[in-house]
């Protein structure tokens, strides 16, 4: 139906014009994507015990047969909605590309569903990881160390308890040194839905409930134009229930990117950057062009040109900001870093209590294609950030020739113009939000990887920054409890 939208209308379509039922589509996998996770953590937490090997323990086969109906739901699901998204952005894009390189769409199909495979595992894992620890974190668990006199010696111990002795020695965490790992854990793994929250509320109108909304096809209307029922006025811009202005499209790529849905998330910053580079490079076209025909017809290119080139920055421009922003603090931030960080102490801890010391392969693995996965957040940033650069530098060469034009200045260029300036502004703001919270989390993954490196030169595996010896020293604390 869409491909025949697009023979009918013979033009690249608009997103807006396909985004009714693929954001219904979203909004339904919304549901399964909180239960899904949130029925694991229940049958994980419910089937723990401190019997046997604790937090240690296998989970059973079942657990993940459980999650599969809801992995399987949230794929089809995407599938479907891909397929609405998919004419659009190849009309407008061109080309199926992924780290700047040119690949076919079998392929790039592939690679993403694949990532979003990945991405559903690591949601259902995370559950898993949350649920046991917050069972088990108490549990009894044997230590072997040696006192001052170099002498081994036998305790029991708990995570909880070498948790809080670690936040005890650390110079920045140690005020939360009595909050016990469980629910610390469980507060970080509430955290990992903040992409999904976030996403939801600035894709819900401020103005209407979700079920009031029209979720049909954009067939009959002519030019794209939204429907009487819908948010959204003729350009296709709302304002949300968080008072920004976004557009339809804007919403659907916001649902999809929290999903974890990268067969819809891959086609942004692409799209709304061709977008924007052909309405600026059109609007330079026409003006050099319309200057060679005289001042009448170049005055009025340029009151045209100041009016239309707000869209391509506060529209495309800042929105592709704004996700990118929203993306790192979120994604980044709360969910992959924090993950990160909570996966490499539980790591250590393990190691602390191992009598051996022996290096288990699999949770390290793990913890690197964790790290491997996260980084890659860092190629979204910088096309987002090469973006923005190159649509600054496009509008400067328009207001270029428009100051070259003989043309009154009336009051609704001013307006135009103040407009245009404030949108310029808005731009420069996300920017900057991009490149700071980018900074925080490369500081994030570095501190990571040092701790992940002390983990095998401390004598009892745990780190801290800032603490007065760097490495953890549980020996001296658990020798007074030793019988």
């Amino acid at each position: 139906e869409v491909e025949r939208m697009a023979n009918e209308r013979n033009r690249a379509l608009r997103y807006r014009e396909i985004a009714g039922p693929a954001y219904k589509l979203l909004f339904e996998t919304v549901v399964a994507s909180v239960l899904g996770p949130t029925l694991i953590f229940v049958l994980v937490y419910l089937g723990s015990s401190c019997d046997g090997h604790g937090m240690d323990r296998p989970v059973p086969y079942w657990i993940w047969l459980c999650a599969l109906p809801f992995a399987v739901l949230h794929f089809v699901q995407e599938v479907r909605i891909f397929r609405y998204t998919v004419v659009p952005y190849f009309q407008v894009v061109g080309r199926f590309q992924m780290l700047r390189v040119a690949l076919g769409p079998e392929l790039w199909i592939t690679l993403n569903a694949m990532k979003s495979l990945a991405f559903q595992g690591a949601v259902f894992s995370n559950a898993v990881f949350a649920a046991r620890t917050f069972a088990t974190s108490h549990c009894s668990i044997p230590y072997h160390g040696y006192n001052l006199s170099g002498d081994p010696f036998k305790t029991e111990t708990s995570f909880d308890e070498i948790w809080q002795i670690t936040l005890r020695q650390s110079s920045f965490v140690f005020f939360m040194r009595d909050v016990p790992l469980s629910a610390q854990v469980l507060f970080f793994w509430l955290l990992s839905f903040a992409p999904l929250v976030h996403a939801i509320l600035e894709s819900l109108p401020g103005d209407q409930w979700v079920w009031d909304l029209d979720f049909t096809l954009d067939v009959d209307k002519a030019n794209g134009q939204a429907s009487n029922h819908a948010a959204a006025d003729n350009s296709g811009e709302y304002q949300n229930v968080l008072g920004g202005t976004f557009t339809i499209g804007d919403s659907v790529m916001m649902l999809a990117s929290g999903l974890g849905m990268y067969l819809i998330d891959e086609q942004s910053p692409s799209y709304p950057r061709t977008k924007t580079y052909r309405m600026l490079d059109q609007l330079l076209h026409c003006l050099k062009q319309d200057s060679e025909m005289g001042e009448e017809k170049s005055v009025n290119s340029s009151q045209e040109a100041l009016n239309n080139m707000r869209q391509p920055l506060e529209i495309y421009t800042r929105n592709a900001l704004t996700r990118c922003f929203l993306k790192v603090i979120t994604l980044g931030l709360f969910n992959s870093a924090l993950q990160i960080h909570v996966q490499i102490s539980v790591y250590a801890m393990f190691r602390a209590t191992s009598q051996n010391k022996a290096v288990d392969m699999q949770r390290l693995v793990s913890i690197g294609l964790s790290l491997g996965s996260a980084l890659f957040l860092l190629i979204n940033v910088e096309k987002v950030l090469f973006y923005a650069h190159t649509a600054i530098q496009k509008v400067e060469d328009v207001m270029a020739h428009i100051n070259e034009s003989a043309m009154p200045v009336t009051w609704k260029d001013l307006k135009n113009y103040f407009a245009w300036r404030s949108a310029e502004m808005q731009v420069i703001r996300y920017r900057s939000y991009v490149r700071y919270s980018a900074v925080a989390f490369v500081f994030c993954i570095g501190l990571a990887i040092c701790k992940l490196c002390m983990v095998f030169r401390c004598p009892d595996s745990l780190w801290n920054l800032g603490s007065q010896h760097a490495c953890v020293d549980l020996a001296s604390v658990l020798v007074r409890t030793a019988p």
